[in-house]
């Protein structure tokens, strides 16, 4: 990311403008989307091999089908259409152009959705904390308006998502680190906060309703990830969702339910979205299944039931027919 860094520093705003133009296929955005290995050089060249044609489309139905089981097939292939921002890269699939990652990040949406109609949210609080280039943002803005949403995040990261955002939903109100102080009438007056990580310090406690991340502080050192973590639990009024690799998944959530602002598991369940790259015990043993498995744990202030061990596909039935209850 040296380059796009080095322009923000610079405010060489063309030579970044031309990186966010094309930040699916930019090292910009490198770490950020799950593409296969050495996608560059195999796809994107003159031509694709037909070998790599037919790997990727095979990773892509694999991942629809298990979207769709985990959605109880409540969402059609056109839910994913994306913002067609940034020269994305996919498949076609009865008409609509379906981005990389996207059925993860539009799982996640509905993931945090569902706990926002679980508390009765009338307008709801959300932050996420390592939105990336903004992919589980852009669902949760366009379906399930109204709702305040905060990013926390490295700058890089940040000025990313702003591209992507503010260019997607031109009609929301956005605010940038240092346009205002973090009070919380300035921060009511926004649809969208875009700010660096360092600001969780500056958030009112008990000021988000919901807070989500996808394995954004795991890579953090011990100590600041505990203090990221303690920050978490402090702004967080109900809930936090957090998906991490098996190896991390128990330590975030020991230091979630630690302190004061102490935090209850109420459900916990493997996830499936990574598994399929690890084929058994002669790829790396067990030391890669705990790298490869996503773990789905969500935290509330209310004691809760917690499931451990349980099928994903079961309890996102389970949620689904909670909804139509409801």
């Amino acid at each position: 990311m040296s380059p796009s860094i080095r322009a923000l520093i610079k405010h060489e705003t063309v030579a970044l403008g031309e990186m966010y133009r094309n930040f699916y296929r930019d090292p910009c955005s490198a770490g950020l989307l799950a593409a296969p290995q050495g996608m560059s050089k195999a796809y994107f060249g003159p031509q694709i091999k037909d070998i790599y044609r037919h790997f990727y489309l095979s990773h892509v139905l694999y991942r629809l089908d298990y979207w769709k089981s985990l959605t109880s097939n409540r969402f059609s292939l056109k839910d994913l259409a994306g913002s067609g921002i940034g020269n994305p890269f996919g498949v076609v699939i009865d008409g609509t152009h379906i981005t990389v990652g996207a059925e993860y990040s539009h799982y996640c949406a509905q993931r945090v959705a569902g706990l926002v109609d679980r508390f009765c949210i009338p307008h709801s609080t959300v932050a996420e904390i390592g939105g990336g280039f903004g992919a589980v943002a852009y669902y949760l803005l366009r379906d399930h308006r109204p709702l305040t949403y905060f990013d926390f995040d490295v700058p890089e990261r940040i000025a990313l998502s702003s591209y992507h955002l503010m260019k997607a939903f031109p009609h929301l109100t956005f605010l940038l680190y240092g346009e205002k102080s973090l009070t919380q009438d300035a921060l009511s007056e926004v649809d969208v906060a875009l700010l660096p990580i360092s600001a969780l310090a500056a958030m009112q406690n008990a000021s988000i309703d919901i807070t989500f991340s996808s394995n954004g502080v795991s890579n953090l050192s011990a100590g600041a990830m505990t203090e990221c973590l303690q920050r978490i639990a402090a702004i967080t009024r109900h809930s936090v969702l957090y998906i991490a690799n098996q190896s991390s998944s128990e330590l975030i959530g020991e230091l979630l339910g630690e302190g004061a602002n102490a935090l209850t598991l109420m459900d916990r369940r493997t996830s499936g979205w990574h598994s399929h790259r690890v084929s058994g015990a002669g790829v790396g043993g067990a030391a890669a299944l705990a790298n490869s498995t996503l773990i789905e744990q969500t935290f509330s202030r209310k004691p809760a039931v917690v499931y451990s061990a349980v099928d994903a596909p079961v309890l996102a039935a389970r949620e689904g027919a909670h909804g139509a209850q409801r």
